[in-house]
């Protein structure tokens, strides 16, 4: 995150952060201002909404920072202050993609400042493709007597956190030194903050915030000097819940310890730059892309994100296909004892073992593997699976029947999932089948009525599948085989295509529609999932686990297609954020990741990448 962004958004941010408590019930699409609201939260779900909001009130200020910036006097301290981690961060910025200032709390790019009059307009736009974002108007010093009031009306509507509301900066000398007062709503989650601080000549703040909604208020003081540590105490009435915090603005340190009716819960920034909750009950959770997260709603990622070691090297002397020529493997899935699958366009297919990458066991030949199950077993196409590594292929019976032409898919219980033809209008043997073992005669899997072309795309460990019919225009989930399947709602901006759909346990779903999107659960509409540039251009899913961390890659068409492929990218998302696989292992080693291929539950992530040159295959282990 810029350090620009939190110069004085942290000053604020235990204030906003606790208001998350008097939401009563709110999360994204909150309660509103004076609601009624629901049952006011309490326990972990209180300590998230306290550090989230916490993080995201950074957001909410750095809309005054650029007001600042652009209308204190020349000579201010807090102008120069701003200006240059503003431009300081800006030159770490990619070259080439970033081209106006972006502010990454907010998600937001910051466009050139207009000035009519007295009154400056501050655009604000998302993505590259420029798409308008609002603006923040000032209404600027007219004179250079003291007190100097600026008018400010902010009114944003896209990135992390949009919001309205008016500021009033009063400037008291020509040295900057000033009183800010005024609200502002984040309309992603409903909550009012209210703000009364000074800033004197030595960038000391002090001062109060004031949070109302619904029912119950929040009142703490905040007091510090930047660009050092500022200290914040709070309370919260009703709800038995005070605290602390230390922040930085500059270095992006953040921590806060909440003595809540549970006993001691904290919250932190991890290695990787996300928000480790730490709670009363010994529970833990990361959220990453706190800034825009919902204050009540998942799903976060329970556990800790692990930090990984260097990649293990995949002893596999394959070579690359007219067919495939960057990725010239198939990588499978890992399961939950470290074995995963690999199989060449040429050269058959590989199991392998996290403790042996370097000494593979050979599959039988012609037999093509789809997915490795936590037991061992292995499934194909045509009705065959092979019960262990070692074993001959076995094919699963359907008397009466259309041949089974698609994949096979089985839970951990041992129930099968095959496709007898692709006809479900057919007046019989057409249908979606399952095995509770693989001895037993089929059962119909109930399919939508008049459905033609019925494809099962995935299937979980704990027996919830998913799949789509009618030529892959319609998704659909279902929780068990004899359960009616639900249709799965995509985004208004999808096209309905799931060619490729992934699963995991508890529900989270994955998938290729268009553009990748993403189910945190079947009942919820999908969320889109975008690349660093804001677009889902090059973009594609390719596994989901049960924390609802999906992983895929990105790829950048190289302009002159002649001289050379694309440039693709390991990536995984969580909560919606994309990070590059590649900033999460040590720096400086022999791998370039280039393609993730899936996720198990524990984090271990399979793909392909180059290993000092040359085409490999990696398996990401969390660190020990």
């Amino acid at each position: 995150m810029n350090s620009n962004v939190k110069s004085l958004g942290f000053a604020g941010v235990l204030a906003v952060g606790i208001s998350a408590l008097l939401v009563a019930g709110s999360g994204c699409g909150g309660s509103g201002v004076g609601g009624g609201g629901g049952p006011q939260l309490t326990g972990n779900a209180a300590v998230r909404a306290v550090a989230l909001s916490s993080y995201q009130s950074a957001g909410l200020v750095s809309y005054l920072l650029q007001a600042l910036a652009n209308t204190a006097p020349t000579p201010s301290p807090i102008r120069f202050l701003i200006r240059a981690k503003k431009g300081a961060a800006a030159a770490t910025r990619q070259a080439g993609y970033f081209n106006q200032s972006y502010i990454d709390v907010l998600d937001l790019y910051v466009g050139q400042i207009q000035l009519s009059g007295t009154t400056l307009t501050q655009p604000y736009t998302w993505g590259l493709s420029g798409q308008s974002a609002g603006s923040v108007v000032m209404f600027a010093r007219t004179g250079l007597s003291y007190p100097e009031p600026v008018y400010i009306t902010v009114d944003t509507t896209a990135g992390n956190i949009p919001c309205t509301g008016k500021m009033q900066v009063t400037y008291t000398d020509g040295a900057g030194a000033c009183t800010v007062t005024g609200s502002l709503i984040n309309t992603h989650t409903g909550a009012l903050t209210a703000f009364n601080l000074t800033l004197d000549d030595s960038l000391n703040i002090a001062g109060s915030i004031t949070i109302r909604e619904s029912n119950a208020t929040v009142s703490l003081s905040v007091r510090g000097t930047l660009p050092a540590d500022l200290l914040c105490n709070v309370s919260v009435s009703p709800g038995g819940i005070s605290g602390t915090g230390t922040i930085n603005p500059f270095t992006s340190n953040f921590s806060m310890n909440l003595t809540t009716p549970a006993g001691a819960a904290t919250a932190e920034i991890d290695q990787l730059g996300h928000l480790a909750l730490n709670y009363a009950d010994g529970r833990n959770e990361t959220v990453v892309n706190q800034a825009g997260a919902a204050l009540t709603a998942g799903p976060g990622v329970t556990g800790s994100l692990p930090v990984y070691q260097t990649p293990l090297l995949v002893s596999a002397s394959y070579h690359a296909t007219s067919m495939s020529p960057r990725s010239p493997f198939l990588v499978g899935n890992a399961n939950a004892n470290g074995q995963f699958l690999v199989t060449s366009l040429s050269s058959g297919s590989l199991e392998y073992s996290a403790s042996s990458v370097g000494s593979p066991t050979s599959l039988p030949g012609g037999f093509r593997p789809t997915w490795l199950t936590n037991s061992g077993l292995i499934t194909g196409y045509n009705g065959a699976y092979l019960p262990s590594v070692t074993s001959a292929p076995q094919v699963l019976q359907a008397p009466g029947y259309l041949p089974l032409l698609d994949q096979v898919f089985v839970s951990d219980a041992g129930v099968f999932l095959s496709v007898s033809g692709f006809d479900n209008n057919a007046p019989g043997p057409g249908n979606l089948l399952a095995w509770t073992s693989p001895t037993s005669p089929p059962q119909v899997v109930q399919v939508p009525s008049g459905s033609t072309i019925v494809r099962v795309e995935a299937m979980a460990p704990g027996g919830a599948f998913v799949g789509s019919f009618n030529d892959f225009t319609v998704p659909l989930y279902w929780s068990s085989y004899t359960a009616t399947p639900m249709p799965l709602r995509l985004p208004d901006i999808h096209t309905p295509n799931c060619s490729s759909m992934f699963i995991a346990d508890g529900g989270r779903i994955a998938a290729n529609a268009g553009a990748p999107v993403y189910w945190a659960s079947p009942t919820e509409q999908a969320t889109a999932l975008f690349g660093f540039d804001g677009s889902a251009s090059g973009l594609s899913v390719s596994g989901v686990n049960s924390a609802g961390v999906v992983v895929g890659t990105w790829s950048v068409p190289n302009p002159y297609y002649h001289l050379g492929p694309s440039t693709d990218t390991a990536v995984r998302w969580v909560n919606g954020k994309i990070e590059d696989l590649n900033k999460l292992i040590p720096s400086g080693g022999p791998w370039v990741l280039e393609g993730a291929a899936s996720i198990n539950d524990a984090g271990w992530i399979t793909g392909y990448g180059t290993y000092n040159g040359t085409e490999s295959i990696f398996l990401m282990k969390p660190a020990p």
